[in-house]
């Protein structure tokens, strides 16, 4: 694992053949003292709360996940693969982490790795999923959809650019 500009996330995103499961000790050393070296003891304790947080939320990796829909609907069953998390903003003294997700849905006839985007919020010591208003989608979906955005869009094609011109990844 390693921090990307405030968020962190498992090393492996390739096929998931190709990915290795971190282990929780793993993950643990890689974001303990990783976010702030030259820290005050407040500043410190904060930010062991806040990798405390996020190695719970990195700990569903590889669990099930469950989609359940009204009416008859059936359940959709898939495994949390891989996870990015970002710390996000603080609305109203609440503290919220954005999450991407690479779920497998095994039982898929077309395509098995979808993706989503949600979030967790902690409010009263508690944290708690977002996911009732996410957005989770097969890969060649979201391929689709951005790459129609970014034809369409100008602010969101300048915002991508501008985002891997800072990621160095261009």
């Amino acid at each position: 694992m390693r921090a990307v500009s405030g968020g962190w996330h498992s090393p492996n995103l390739q096929t998931i053949k190709e990915r290795k499961q971190t282990t929780s000790k793993t993950r643990t050393a890689a974001a303990g003292g990783a976010l702030c070296t030259n820290c005050t003891k407040p500043q410190k304790a904060m930010k062991s709360q806040e990798n405390e947080v996020i190695e719970k939320i990195l700990k569903k990796i590889n669990q099930k996940v469950i989609f359940k829909y009204p009416g008859e609907e059936p359940d959709k069953i898939g495994i949390l693969k891989d996870r990015f998390v970002f710390t996000s903003i603080e609305n109203n003294g609440v503290p919220y982490w954005d999450v991407i997700d690479l779920i497998e849905f095994p039982d898929e006839e077309v395509e098995k790795e979808w993706m989503r985007i949600s979030y967790y919020r902690k409010a009263k010591e508690r944290l708690v999923w977002g996911g009732q208003t996410s957005i989770t989608e097969p890969l060649s979906i979201w391929k689709t959809m951005l790459t129609k955005v970014i034809s369409e869009k100008t602010w969101f094609k300048e915002l991508l650019e501008e985002s891997l011109k800072k990621s160095n990844i261009t």
